[in-house]
C-alpha cells in the first residue's frame, strides 16, 4: 500500500509504504506524480516499513526506462528513498545508482534514516510533523 500525502507549501509529496511495494505499483505513483500541476521538486519514499523483494535489476530498469521519458517539472529538484532494512537498502542504491546514467533534471539517494533524507532535501522537520495541510 502507498500513502501518497502532498505539501504545495514544501514542494514536497510523501510516498510512505507498509508491506511488499508492488513493482506496477510504484510506476503509477510516478506516473501520477509527473501528472501533478506543479509537479513538486522533492519527493521523500519512505519504505522503512516496506519489502522491496519484486524488485529485480531487470524492473529496476524498466521502471526507470519508462518514467524516463515523462520526467518534467523537477528540475534542480530531489528524491530521497528511506529504508531500514538491508536488502531494501541494497535494492534502493541500485535504483539511485541506474537512474544516474539517465541524465534525469533531479537527484536522488538513499538512505538509512528519516533526519538525514530531510536535512538531504532541506525540508525542516518540525514544519512537516505539523501536518502542512498536506493532502
Amino acid at each position: 500500500m502507498i500513502e501518497r500525502r502532498h505539501y504545495p507549501d514544501l514542494d514536497l509529496i510523501v510516498h510512505r509504504v507498509v508491506g511488499e511495494l508492488d513493482v506496477e505499483a510504484f510506476r503509477d505513483a510516478g506516473e501520477a506524480l509527473y501528472a501533478m500541476e506543479p509537479v513538486p521538486k522533492l519527493s521523500l519514499w519512505d519504505l522503512r516499513e516496506a519489502s522491496l523483494t519484486q524488485f529485480t535489476v531487470a524492473r529496476i530498469r524498466s521502471v526507470q526506462a519508462d518514467l524516463g521519458g515523462r520526467v518534467r517539472g523537477r528540475e534542480e529538484g530531489r528524491t530521497a528513498v528511506v529504508v531500514a532494512e538491508d536488502f531494501e537498502y541494497g535494492v534502493s542504491r541500485q535504483y539511485t545508482a541506474y537512474s544516474e546514467g539517465l541524465d534525469l533534471p533531479f537527484q536522488q539517494e538513499s538512505f538509512r534514516s528519516l533526519d538525514e533524507a530531510l536535512e538531504w532535501l532541506g525540508v525542516d522537520k518540525g514544519r512537516l510533523e505539523e501536518g502542512s495541510k498536506g493532502s
